[in-house]
């Protein structure tokens, strides 16, 4: 496709160089912003906390991964009273152009990406309205209004701005409800480009635009993908949708348009599924989930074939590393992986750097289970590419186990957004790391009973003989 007319001056532009006859159905691209690094798809986006992919400094991004885009939630950056944000947001920006991307020191090479919430969002008690959706701050549950969205989208100054959408929580909608979560959906599209598009000439800079589907069924928005495809479609970059199976409702006319999915998918055998349906672009939260649990993943795509048979025993998915088998296990986390975790060190160290609370433990573990998930998805590409993708996936379903290994280890301490909190007295996500001092004086005192200080007056002698010193 041709750039979009409000932001030629990006050289935004997504080509497809493999399509499937049909809207749904595995594709092949490249994505290119500006100066970044062009993406080629379908590929993964990492997901951040805080604006950094968990247990990684920026230098180990830059010097050890090939992470090409990163996904942040405002709510990240959202503290005290709603909706005041950061004050590191409101400072100019002279290096980047982008105030947050100085602050978190990201690469240049790297597509940032800026949503309204996390991926998986934590669940809320509030209820969406019609001008803001509940989010989860560093203060707690609160609002944000879709105005405050906006303007700290012209404060962050991404290289793609996801617009909000009205998610509907629960699992099934009345009918009034899933109309209403179209009709929000619409009109939050049109504030956002009445603000970046019609006052663009007064923006630092122009965000690329990509719209929000909600993951309803086609016939629920029609009149919303109608004015996306009628009205809105010279001002869009990109579809953000929320579910793999909403590719099914794009109009053809958007087809050309890149796909991002904001989803958590549980594995490999998902993602694959999300590939079949032709999405170009996914959030990938289990990649940090499973690396705070301690497992190092072992999965390849296409599966190895050789020496394999097709038993009821199938293939792990990874490794749990907390396990003690490891303790003497010298060979690397996964044969022939080039990652910098497996070329330097072997499943012993690791091991024992779980057991001891070590942070290198994990920082290690990230490095290897993105490094298998960019291998995967260029083997990914290339059996699309050779025709092989549907005959490949379905080796890899009938090989693979469906499940990770389950955590028999306490990771790293669980942060808020982690969990979802159920009320009442439930018990604490994280163990006590430091006990009482309630009696801490009576121990001093028993201890001052059994060795006594002595006095200023005391010769050598006395104090020899009182145990508290010794002649050399």
């Amino acid at each position: 496709m041709s750039p979009s007319p409000h932001n030629d001056t990006e050289m935004q532009a997504f080509k497809l160089t493999y399509c499937h006859p049909i809207s749904q159905g595995p594709r092949l691209g490249s994505l290119q912003l500006g100066a970044r690094n062009a993406i080629r798809t379908p590929h993964y986006v990492a997901t951040t906390s805080r604006g950094i992919v968990p247990h990684l400094t920026q230098d180990l991004l830059r010097k050890h991964t090939t992470i090409g885009s990163v996904y942040m939630a405002l709510e990240d950056f959202i503290e005290k009273a709603f909706p005041n944000v950061s004050p590191f947001i409101a400072r100019p920006s002279h290096a980047s152009g982008s105030s947050v991307r100085d602050f978190v020191a990201l690469q240049d090479e790297s597509l940032l990406i800026l949503g309204p919430r996390r991926v998986p969002p934590a669940a809320s008690s509030l209820s969406n309205s019609n001008s803001a959706i509940p989010i989860l701050s560093s203060v707690g549950f609160g609002h944000l209004e879709v105005e405050g969205y906006n303007e700290a989208v012209r404060d962050f100054c991404p290289d793609i701005a996801v617009t909000i959408a009205d998610i509907i929580a629960t699992e099934h909608a009345s009918r009034k409800r899933t109309e209403k979560s179209a009709d929000r959906t619409h009109a939050w599209l049109r504030d956002s480009l009445s603000v970046f598009v019609h006052e663009g000439d007064s923006l630092p800079r122009k965000p690329t635009i990509f719209a929000s589907i909600p993951p309803l069924e086609k016939e629920q928005q029609s009149l919303y993908l109608s004015d996306l495809v009628e009205e809105y479609r010279p001002n869009i970059d990109g579809l953000a949708i929320y579910s793999p199976s909403s590719t099914n409702v794009i109009p053809e006319p958007l087809n050309d348009l890149p796909r991002l999915c904001l989803s958590n998918p549980s594995g490999p055998h998902e993602i694959l599924e999300a590939v079949a349906a032709g999405v170009d672009l996914i959030t990938l939260p289990l990649i940090s989930q499973y690396v705070d649990a301690g497992i190092a993943f072992t999965f390849e795509f296409p599966p190895p074939t050789d020496g394999i048979s097709h038993s009821a025993t199938k293939l792990a998915l990874g490794l749990d590393m907390w396990l003690a088998d490891h303790a003497v296990d010298m060979s690397p986390l996964m044969k022939h992986c080039n990652c910098y975790t497996c070329t330097h060190h072997h499943r012993a160290y690791i091991a024992h750097l779980l057991q001891a609370k070590e942070m290198l433990a994990w920082t290690l573990l990230q490095l290897h289970n993105h490094a298998v998930l960019d291998a995967f998805f260029s083997k990914v590409r290339d059996s699309i590419q050779a025709g092989r993708f549907k005959q490949d996936t379905e080796t890899f379903v009938s090989l693979y186990d469906v499940q990770f290994p389950e955590q028999t280890g306490q990771g790293p301490r669980v942060r808020g957004y982690q969990t979802k909190s159920m009320g009442g007295k439930e018990p604490k996500k994280n163990p006590k790391a430091y006990g009482k001092l309630d009696d801490a004086a009576q121990r001093l005192m028993e201890a001052d009973e059994t060795v006594r200080a002595p006095a200023q007056d005391e010769d050598a002698a006395t104090i020899e003989s009182s145990g508290f010193a010794e002649k050399l």
